[in-house]
């Protein structure tokens, strides 16, 4: 008896840009097929990038929870509109392999009148600088956890200080290590990173807003609970 192995959602998504199709309805999932015909993105290259962003999740997830949401994220990027959390996860496939140093956002706002078009552009998922697991952070900055402080729900955050999350209702985020670079003191609440997400070293809301108030040091971890 043959058996058929289950196709990718992302086939039928292969098989529209070979054909030279584009069955997106919204801007995100447009840009999404864009940067795979540019790329000149294949099943096979696919499926490389997605194995290593998978490896990289089961390290901070588990095997099985890396599996689901893999699951999950590549039916959500098949579709013909997708969100801006979606679309910021799509990026961290792309560079799993660690190719680009950065993935970078620009708006063109060009005139009606005149040739000077305005340029603004933002940098919004980078390579870390260092690969050790335990001080994995932006800059050159480094995690001592004997000088890290624990950050509870009714605690203050105070500007530059570095803290070692605990009892939130995101599970996720308790054992995460932060530094708040908001330019203030935060309050925080038990419900304060619901929905969030890390993708590189970025706190992203439901949304997909990066919120720039906190570096993230290590990333969500089960393991940390």
């Amino acid at each position: 008896m043959q058996i058929n192995k289950k196709q990718s959602p992302m086939s039928s998504l292969f098989k529209e840009l070979r054909d030279g199709l584009d069955g997106s309805n919204g801007a995100l999932a447009r840009l999404w097929r864009v940067i795979l015909k540019q790329l000149a993105v294949e099943p096979q290259m696919w499926e490389q990038w997605i194995t290593k962003w998978t490896d990289k999740n089961t390290d901070i997830y588990g095997r099985a929870a890396a599996i689901t949401k893999k699951g999950n994220l590549v039916r959500a990027l098949a579709r013909r509109n997708i969100s801006w959390k979606v679309f910021m996860e799509a990026l961290s496939i792309i560079n799993a392999t660690s190719r680009y140093k950065y993935i970078r956002f620009e708006v063109h706002l060009v005139p009606n009148v005149g040739d000077k078009t305005e340029i603004m552009g933002v940098n919004i998922y980078s390579v870390p600088k260092t690969t050790n697991p335990q001080t994995t952070a932006l800059s050159n900055d480094s995690v001592d956890l004997s000088t890290t402080a624990l950050l509870l729900p009714g605690d203050i955050a105070e500007f530059g200080k570095m803290y070692l999350l605990r009892g939130f209702e995101n599970t996720e985020f308790n054992g995460v290590i932060v530094r708040n670079v908001s330019g203030g003191d935060l309050l925080m609440s038990s419900e304060y990173f619901n929905d969030c997400t890390v993708i590189g070293q970025l706190l992203v809301d439901a949304d997909g807003t990066i919120d720039k108030r906190w570096k993230i040091y290590t990333p969500p971890s089960h393991h940390n609970k």
